[in-house]
C-alpha cells in the first residue's frame, strides 16, 4: 500500500540551501533525542558519517530519520549481533511486533558513471571559458541506443567511458571550436559521430544566459531484477538472514529513477514491482518499505517554492493481520520525520560538498523603516569574512540589477538619511530551516549623526 505524508510539506523560503533532503537542526535534533536511546557511541558514529562529505551521507540520514520515528513506538536497539555474525541496523519491539530491519539507500550513481553526460558537460564548459567563450549559450545533444534482451531494453547514452571524456574534447572538440572562432563563425558547430560518440555541439555566443544539455533517460528501470534497486535490497538480503521477528528492508531515495512515478505510456517499471520481484526470489525478507520525496509539477507562472512530501509504499511478502500492523507501524513512524527541503537529486549533489549551505543569503524583508536580513549573513560581515560589494554582486546575480536594493545599501540609505537603529530583534525559525532573522528598525534622523535643526 502506497501513501503519503501530506503534512510534510515545504513552505516557501527564500534563498535557502539544503545540504541534505532534511534540515540540518531537524537532523541534529533527532541526534539528540536518540541519545540516549542509542548511546553516545552509535550518535557518534552517526555524526561522523553526517560530518563527512559523500553519498553515505544520505544513508546515515535517513538512518538518523528512521531511527528517531520508531523510538517513539517502542523498544529499539542497533546493529544487534545475530548468529551469523551480522549486524541489521535495526531491532524494533512493540506489544505486538518484533521486526529486524536494514536500512539502505539507491542512487544512480553507477548509470551515471556508464553515461557521463553531466561530466562531458562540465569538460566543455572549461574549455568555453578558457577559450574566451561567454560561460553560456551551450547546447549539447547526445544520441543514444537500445540494448534490447530477451528480459528488457537498456539504454545507453553514444559516449565513450568517462576516462576517455578528456581525450575527446582534447583531441575532438576543442580543435574544432578553435578552427571556427579563428574563421570568425558567430556560432559554433561541432557534430561528432564514430563508434563510440555520437552528439551535436553548439555554442552562440549571443544567447549567454543559459546552456541546455538533452538526452534519454537511461535511468528508467526496464529489468526487474537487473537495476539498482534490486541490487541495493538484494545485498541486504545476505545480511538479514536468520534474523527474528518479521524481516524487512528501508530504503531511502538517494537520487534514483527506480523510485520515481514512470511516465504515461513508459515501459519502465515501478519501484514496487521491483520490490515484488526481490521478494519472490528471496523468501527470508518478510517486507520493504520504500521511502521518496515527490514535488509538485513545475509551472511557468508558479511564484512560490513548490511543495515537497514524503511517499511511502509498503511492499509486503504475504498479506494478513500482520502487515496491516506494519503498514499502522511505519504510518506513524513517518509522522515522526521532519518535512522535506531539497529532492534527492539535490541533495545527493550537495551531499558531496563540503560547508553549511547559504541559509537566508540573499534574503531579505523590508517594509518602511522596518527590514530583516540573514542572521548568518550579517554575522559574516561582522567578522569579516564577507564585504559589502560580495553582498551586492550576489543580490544582483539572484534578483537583477533593477529589482531591490541589497541589505548593505539599505542600510547606507538609512545612515545617509541621518538614521540609527531604535530596535534590533532576532526572528527565530523551527528546525526545518537553516537560518534565523536579524531585523532593524530604525527610528527618525537622530542628531548624533545629522547637522542641527
Amino acid at each position: 500500500m502506497t501513501w503519503q505524508n501530506c503534512d510534510t510539506l515545504q513552505k516557501g523560503r527564500a534563498c535557502m540551501e539544503s545540504r541534505m533532503i532534511f534540515a540540518r537542526r531537524a537532523i541534529q535534533n533527532r541526534l539528540d533525542q536518540l541519545r540516549t536511546t542509542l548511546g553516545d557511541e552509535s550518535i557518534q558514529k552517526l555524526a561522523g558519517r553526517l560530518n563527512t562529505p559523500g553519498k553515505d551521507r544520505l544513508a546515515a540520514m535517513w538512518e538518523v530519520v528512521t531511527f528517531h520515528g520508531l523510538s517513539k513506538l517502542g523498544i529499539l536497539r542497533d546493529e544487534l549481533p545475530l548468529e551469523t555474525g551480522r549486524k541489521p541496523d535495526i531491532h524494533f519491539k512493540s506489544n505486538d511486533l518484533e521486526i529486524t530491519a536494514d536500512v539502505t539507500t539507491v542512487s544512480d550513481d553507477g548509470l551515471h558513471e556508464i553515461n557521463p553526460a553531466q561530466k562531458l558537460q562540465e569538460l566543455i564548459y572549461e574549455q568555453q571559458v578558457k577559450l574566451g567563450l561567454p560561460d553560456a549559450g551551450m547546447k549539447l545533444d547526445i544520441d543514444y541506443r537500445e540494448e534490447r534482451s530477451n528480459r528488457g531494453v537498456k539504454t545507453k547514452l553514444c559516449l565513450p567511458p568517462v576516462k576517455r571524456l578528456p581525450e575527446l574534447v582534447r583531441n575532438e572538440i576543442v580543435p574544432k571550436l578553435k578552427e571556427q572562432i579563428d574563421a570568425g563563425a558567430r556560432v559554433l558547430h561541432v557534430p561528432i559521430k564514430n563508434e563510440t560518440t555520437s552528439l551535436r555541439l553548439i555554442i552562440d555566443p549571443s544567447k549567454p544566459t543559459f546552456s541546455t544539455m538533452s538526452y534519454a533517460s537511461y535511468t528508467s528501470p526496464s529489468i526487474r531484477d537487473k537495476n539498482p534497486l534490486y541490487e541495493a535490497l538484494k545485498a541486504k538480503a545476505k545480511q538479514l538472514r536468520k534474523a527474528p521477528g518479521i524481516v524487512g528492508v528501508i530504503v531511502g531515495d538517494s537520487a534514483t529513477g527506480t523510485l520515481e512515478d514512470p511516465m504515461t505510456g513508459s515501459i519502465a517499471l515501478t519501484g514496487r514491482a521491483i520490490a515484488e520481484e526481490f521478494l519472490r526470489q528471496h523468501s527470508s525478507v518478510d517486507f520493504v518499505l520504500l521511502i521518496t520525496v515527490r514535488e509538485e509539477p513545475h509551472t511557468c507562472y508558479q511564484a512560490h517554492e513548490r511543495k515537497m512530501w514524503l511517499e511511502a509504499d509498503l511492499v509486503p511478502a504475504k498479506t494478513g493481520d500482520i502487515y496491516a500492523k506494519l503498514e499502522t507501524l511505519f504510518r506513524s513512524m513517518l509522522d515522526a520525520f521532519p518535512i522535506p527541503v531539497n529532492m534527492p537529486i539535490n541533495a545527493s549533489h550537495r551531499a558531496k560538498e563540503s560547508g553549511f549551505g547559504w541559509g537566508y543569503h540573499g534574503g531579505f524583508r523590508m517594509s518602511g523603516k522596518r527590514a530583516r536580513f540573514s542572521a548568518r549573513e550579517i554575522l559574516e560581515v561582522l567578522a569579516g569574512q564577507r564585504t559589502a560589494e560580495e553582498i551586492n554582486e550576489q543580490h544582483k546575480a539572484l534578483h537583477g540589477s533593477g529589482h531591490s536594493i541589497s541589505m548593505p545599501q539599505w542600510i547606507d540609505a538609512q545612515l545617509r538619511a541621518g538614521r540609527l537603529p531604535s530596535s534590533m530583534s532576532i526572528i527565530k525559525t523551527d528546525e526545518n530551516e537553516n537560518d534565523d532573522w536579524i531585523e532593524f528598525e530604525f527610528g527618525p534622523p537622530d542628531a548624533a549623526i545629522t547637522p542641527f535643526r
